[in-house]
């Protein structure tokens, strides 16, 4: 029998409260719990895509490195910067990251309470 394809999910991020998990596009992120409830804290807000082979980060990121609007993040191969577009954080920098495809995500603080009040 030919072997099918899973469909791919409607939305990258998938958060299942109940095994504290999230998926990225259906696979599993390894995360400890301190990085679960980072994640379940944050927004994210944008996603910024390696359009060349030699776009560059300005320095080695890591997942939750805070940044200022403004700060340099990276820059594209003809020169022109890439800028935290507000007060935030990096969320799954790849610096391997082929082109046309995820470099990071860009994440705000959330508005959402975990204690159930409005």
């Amino acid at each position: 029998a030919a072997r099918q394809t899973p469909p791919v999910p409607s939305q990258p991020f998938v958060l299942d409260q109940e095994r504290m998990q999230i998926r990225y596009y259906g696979r599993l992120l390894e995360l400890s719990r301190y990085e679960y409830g980072l994640l379940r804290l944050l927004r994210l807000a944008s996603v910024t895509d390696r359009l060349h082979a030699d776009d560059r980060f300005a320095r080695d990121w890591a997942t939750f490195d805070p940044v200022r609007r403004g700060e340099l993040i990276g820059t594209r191969h003809d020169g022109t910067p890439v800028t935290a577009p507000d007060d935030g954080c990096i969320v799954f920098p790849n610096a391997l990251a082929l082109p046309d495809t995820e470099w990071f995500y860009f994440a705000r603080p959330s508005e959402r309470r975990l204690d159930g009040t409005a």
